[in-house]
Order: structure tokens, then C-alpha cells, then sequence
């Protein structure tokens, strides 16, 4: 005989709800993203840590080196209860939190961070706080079609953000407008 008490309803669906992966940043001490990489994957823990290519110069050489996108942050694919392996992590130092809650990063925002990786035309981090973010377009051609976020206009090109909301952080390529639709309103990207 099954129990179908309200009690037991809420038990079931809270115990679904804390085995739910989801995506969730960490803040790492500075310049250790790649340590703690390393090992999160020793651990077997799903992560994610955005990189871009930059050329640093010595006084004897160049060199094309792989920096993370986002400075003192990796993404980690864990249910809640996971926290505590994540943190004994050397270099990890605490979780993104809103007023005490860990928030959770929509799938879609991660993958289009991946996407626009992948895609690596002069990427950039983007600080929501150094803009105004300004239209709210789709991708219609290219690389990035079918990813949704915003234009910000530069002095010398036009540059495609997709932000991560919570760390209030966003990825940018070069694009040209005429790939770009307008999403609600106009149809045409001024």
C-alpha cells in the first residue's frame, strides 16, 4: 500500500530536488582556476573552466598561452549537497550565494559561454557593471547561430555578449550586425 499523504508527497519531491544537478560558480583564490581543475577532475566532480587564447610577450619571445575567461571563477555541475568536496578543493574558496542560497546558472547560459569558446574570435570577459547592455538579439548566422544575448556597441566593432547572471560576468565576440536579430520590437539591429 503506497502512502499518499501529503507528508510523504513533499518528502519524495525534496529528495528529487536535492539529487538535481545544477550548474554553480565557485570563487577560487587568485590565479589557482587551473589547480583547482585539476582537481576537480581528480575527484571526478563535473566542472567547467572557460579559457581564451592570449599572446604574452617576454623580452626574448611570444607566447600564445590559454588564460581563464573569468578570473577567479570555475563552473561546477553538482546537487546541492555536493558543496562540501567542492570547498576541501585547494584553492576553491567559496560558492556564489544569494543572501545565504547557492544560485544555480542556467544550463543554456554555460552553453553558450561553451559555444561562444569554441568560437574564440578575440573573446573577451565583459563586466556587466563596465556597460549598459543594450539590444537583445539572436544569432542568426555563423558559429553562434541560434544563441540569444546582447550587442554592445565599441568604438571600432560591434560585440556579441552572453552573461552569466550571477557573477554578473558575460563572454564577448566581434560580430557583424548584419548576423544579429533584433528579439522583440524592431526587427532590424541599429
Amino acid at each position: 500500500m503506497s502512502d499518499s499523504s501529503p507528508s510523504a508527497q513533499v518528502q519524495e519531491d525534496s529528495t528529487e530536488d536535492i539529487q538535481q544537478k545544477a550548474w554553480y560558480a565557485v570563487y577560487c583564490k587568485s590565479r589557482h582556476e587551473k589547480k583547482v581543475a585539476e582537481q576537480l577532475e581528480e575527484k571526478e566532480i563535473e566542472h567547467y573552466l572557460p579559457l581564451k587564447k592570449e599572446v604574452r610577450q617576454w623580452s626574448d619571445r611570444k607566447k600564445t598561452v590559454e588564460i581563464p575567461l573569468f578570473r577567479s571563477y570555475i563552473f561546477v555541475h553538482i546537487p546541492p549537497q555536493m558543496q562540501v568536496p567542492v570547498l576541501e578543493t585547494y584553492g576553491a574558496v567559496t560558492f556564489v550565494k544569494f543572501s545565504g542560497k547557492l544560485v544555480p546558472i542556467p544550463d543554456d547560459q554555460i552553453e553558450a559561454v561553451r559555444i561562444i569558446e569554441e568560437y574564440g574570435a578575440d573573446l573577451q570577459q565583459e563586466s556587466g557593471d563596465d556597460f549598459e547592455l543594450q539590444d537583445r538579439v539572436r544569432v542568426l548566422e555563423g558559429p553562434c547561430k541560434g544563441l540569444e544575448g546582447h550587442l554592445v556597441h565599441r568604438k571600432k566593432s560591434d560585440r556579441f555578449v552572453v552573461m552569466i547572471d550571477s557573477i554578473k560576468l558575460g563572454a564577448s565576440v566581434e560580430i557583424n550586425k548584419r548576423w544579429l536579430e533584433k528579439i522583440g520590437g524592431e526587427s532590424e539591429v541599429a
